[in-house]
């Protein structure tokens, strides 16, 4: 495959993303923004011919303008494009081998109380808008879902269960 230039490269990385269905448009958005800001970040180099310390560079300047799981998230995007390359021959030896980032560290959330919860559902309308805004919060609480997974559901998804 003969390609020109590394914007090229990123473009094709993310339309074999698309075809493999498995990343949503969203994250093929942050995946081309995340790319993109690296390859200004290098602009006297071409993508092609980062090293490692490129990288931890990079890395270094990030910590001053966004948090660790930004920055985790800009990484793993920048590994899944490096992988690409290596799977498509283009480049020899992954920049990234060797760069370990520490562990993310989970944030511990307490759930709300019960009166909170009322609280929020009381102020709740009758408009179409804010019954169905008060439907996902007590699917939420009621069942312990996550709200990406309340979003995600479709109608064939649903029971009807005491008829409700």
């Amino acid at each position: 495959m003969k390609i020109d230039n590394s914007v090229d490269f990123i473009k094709i990385f993310l339309e074999k993303a698309e075809d493999l269905g498995k990343i949503n448009k969203k994250t093929l958005e942050l995946y081309r923004k995340d790319i993109e800001d690296f390859d200004g970040y290098i602009y006297e180099k071409n993508l092609l011919d980062i090293e490692p310390i490129d990288i931890m560079n990079y890395i270094e300047k990030l910590k001053s303008d966004y948090s660790e799981r930004s920055i985790n998230r800009k990484i793993s995007s920048l590994r899944s494009f490096y992988r690409f390359l290596i799977k498509e021959k283009i480049i020899e030896k992954n920049p990234f081998l060797n760069i370990v980032l520490p562990d993310r560290v989970e944030k511990n959330t307490l759930p709300l109380e019960r009166w909170e919860i009322k609280n929020i559902l009381d102020i709740c309308g009758d408009s179409y808008e804010e019954k169905k805004d008060k439907m996902i919060i007590e699917l939420l609480y009621h069942t312990g879902l996550k709200i990406g997974d309340v979003l995600s559901l479709e109608l064939e998804d649903l029971e009807r269960v005491d008829c409700k």
